[in-house]
């Protein structure tokens, strides 16, 4: 097998694995969605905005609905400012070294929205992946381009 050969056929596997994966959670959204919530509330319960609400005695949905209260961006811009001036464990653990800046928003002034390496890698990079796995299993003239360039 030509070396282009496996790695087209590596990567028709890997994309038809995270297919699968992805019919299987979607078929169990909700308890995606509380295993999501208990592993973000577990890692932040060390933080400021952990202790502040509680975070350790969050166990579902519910809890966190009646322990942490809706805030807007205001309530939480000194936070952000914080962790921007090199604070750590404030709403997330550690250090946080990247913020989005939101493009438009409704009080005319730009926002800053933390960003980890581990929120990319989980949403974005992994996002990206999916996004392909959809395509090639969703429409055929994909695989047969992929075949073709095997």
């Amino acid at each position: 097998m030509r070396p282009r050969s496996l790695f087209n056929s590596s990567i028709s596997y890997y994309l038809s694995y995270l297919h699968a994966r992805l019919q299987y959670r979607e078929k169990r959204i909700h308890a995606l969605q509380d295993s999501m919530l208990r592993s973000l509330i577990q890692k932040a319960k060390r933080t400021e905005i952990g202790r502040e609400f509680g975070f350790r005695t969050i166990r579902n949905a519910q809890d966190y609905a009646r322990q942490v209260p809706v805030r807007n961006y205001d309530a939480i811009r000194d936070h952000i400012q914080r962790m921007m001036q090199g604070e750590t464990n404030v709403l997330w653990p550690g250090l946080v070294t990247w913020f989005a800046k939101s493009s438009g928003t409704t009080a005319d002034k730009s926002k800053f929205i933390p960003v980890t390496t581990e929120h990319l890698n989980h949403t974005h990079t992994r996002s990206g992946w999916y996004t392909l796995a959809l395509l090639y299993h969703r429409n055929p003239e994909v695989r047969v381009f992929a075949d073709k360039i095997s």
